[in-house]
């Protein structure tokens, strides 16, 4: 009987530190995920502002992030049921690539002055003379999405920003 136990005992301890190992990968896993930072500005030409807008998105974690797509949504409230939503375009909607602040910091000279490997991204209102404060009610709201995947793992974030048309009107 004492044998007995002490085989069921070891399983029993071999299977919690097998649980509790998944566990603790599966948690390491899901906390690698781009971490992303979006803000809005008015557009800029020549330092002089000008009409439209830039959605900037900025990769705050280490690592490169993969397959952003980004979405810009102009959203009216409804009275009763559902908001409606139309898309809003952009220049660039896809982007294959956002370099984490490890790489953006150590790039080259080269890369600096041809502008790459940063870890920010401008996504610029199409066309580019675009007023979307004039197009906004006072209760409109502009829902700008971007999604992005971690290079190794592809787990992805979705980051949303909501903008009102005082928020356009104060950048």
């Amino acid at each position: 009987m004492t044998g007995y136990m002490s085989n069921l005992a070891g399983v029993v301890v071999s299977l919690a530190v097998g649980v509790l190992a998944s566990l603790l990968w599966l948690l390491l896993l899901f906390s690698v995920k781009p971490r992303l930072e979006v803000e809005v500005k008015c557009r800029q030409l020549n330092n002089r502002p000008a009409a439209g807008w830039v959605f900037i998105v900025t990769n705050k974690s280490r690592t490169t992030a993969v397959q952003l797509q980004a979405r810009l949504w102009h959203v009216v409230p409804a009275t009763v049921g559902f908001p409606t939503r139309q898309r809003v375009a952009l220049k660039n909607e896809a982007l294959f690539q956002l370099s984490g602040t490890r790489a953006s910091r150590h790039r080259t000279s080269e890369q600096r002055v041809d502008r790459t490997g940063d870890n920010r991204f401008r996504f610029l209102t199409d066309p580019a003379d675009l007023r979307l404060e004039d197009t906004l009610g006072d209760n409109d709201r502009l829902l700008f999405q971007v999604w992005a995947q971690h290079g190794f793992t592809n787990f992805g974030r979705v980051k949303t920003l909501v903008v009102k048309k005082d928020d356009l009107e104060g950048s």
